[in-house]
């Protein structure tokens, strides 16, 4: 009993191949003493294809087998057809070879995070900015195949450090740059075609310094008037207790002693 039949997962293709059309023939140790003739047809090929041949797989060496294939006339199975001479049964294809597609690579999402740095925590008298700067983006390889890809940054039109990715196809990966030590001063930033910018700076933290000033003058002249305060209260409870005593009556001459 001979069974054809068609399937929709084949083993493993040539790099940059295609089966348009792939049938399992039964018994699979059938042979023939004469080559027969078999003719697959298929509606159409893909739009990049190079060329179409026949082949057969050879389940032993796990490979596929191209066959001399010559195509066919139109016979109202299939607009196109392929036929090749056989001496047994297994499995055979239509493979289509093509060109792929380079990979082609699009850099996405920059971030630019400087460094904050404070100094006297809370009061927070000066502040550190952009000593240390890391700069992320997300490299797509939107190709259709593998390749490297080296990303370089650039500080003011100058590169300053490169990372060289290799990415399969559909494939996304960040690429991290960590600068440190970084003058004062404003940065323009590129890494592929993104740009952006970022300041470095240590600049005075004024409003936390101006309140502890005032509060240190307010605290001390509320010390300084609390002291003048008691001294005052002190000196008004010295002149009531002499005033007191002058004209207790155990003084006899209130009035003279008063003016002696």
């Amino acid at each position: 009993l001979i069974v054809i039949r068609e399937i929709e997962e084949t083993p493993p293709l040539p790099q940059n191949t295609v089966a348009v059309v792939a049938f399992n023939m039964t018994p699979a140790d059938a042979t023939f003493d004469t080559n027969i003739f078999l003719t697959l047809g298929f509606d159409e090929l893909p739009g990049d294809a190079e060329e179409a041949t026949i082949a057969y797989y050879d389940d032993i060496a796990g490979v596929w087998v191209a066959l001399d294939s010559q195509p066919g006339e139109p016979n109202g199975v299939a607009e196109l057809n392929l036929s090749a001479a056989v001496n047994h049964f297994t499995i055979f294809a239509v493979l289509v070879g093509f060109t792929p597609v380079p990979a082609r690579f699009v850099a996405s999402d920059l971030s630019i995070e400087p460094s904050v740095e404070r100094i006297w925590d809370p009061v927070t008298f000066v502040t550190k900015t952009g000593e240390s700067v890391d700069i992320t983006a997300i490299i797509t390889n939107s190709g259709g195949s593998a390749g490297p890809y080296t990303v370089a940054l650039k500080l003011n039109g100058q590169t300053i450090d490169s990372r060289t990715l290799t990415l399969a196809a559909g494939e996304s990966q960040p690429v991290t740059f960590a600068l440190s030590d970084m003058d004062y001063g404003q940065y323009e930033v590129e890494v592929a075609d993104l740009s952006g910018t970022f300041t470095t700076s240590r600049p005075s933290n004024w409003p936390p310094l101006i309140i502890v000033i005032v509060a240190i003058g307010l605290i001390s002249w509320a010390v300084v008037w609390a002291i003048k305060r008691r001294k005052a209260a002190r000196q008004d409870q010295m002149e009531i207790t002499e005033a007191q005593a002058r004209l207790s009556p155990s003084n006899p001459f209130p009035i003279y002693y008063m003016f002696l």
